[in-house]
């Protein structure tokens, strides 16, 4: 996980919880998708954060601005799990 979260953004993780498992039919319109989500902590400097290669655009959004962004599938439900957002 810490490998992968290096290799889209360019930034050292801690992971400091897990936040669920995610597994429910239906949930990606692209098939049957399991995700496991992680609470991390950034170590070091955002100031090296990129996008990697199979992705556009990567950026850090503040948490009080999150709840009025419409995003993909389920990860709401994922962010109010981690009591990111209520």
């Amino acid at each position: 996980m810490v490998r992968e979260v290096k290799e889209e953004t360019n930034l050292n993780v801690e992971v400091k919880s897990k936040i669920g498992i995610y597994t429910e039919k239906g949930r990606d319109p692209r098939g049957n998708i399991h995700s496991i989500a992680y609470k991390c902590t950034i170590i070091g400097d955002i100031s090296e954060l990129r996008s990697g290669d199979d992705s556009k655009k990567v950026e850090i959004i503040p948490k009080e601005k999150l709840k009025d962004i419409d995003l993909a599938f389920d990860h709401k439900k994922i962010l109010e799990d981690a009591k990111i957002i209520f």
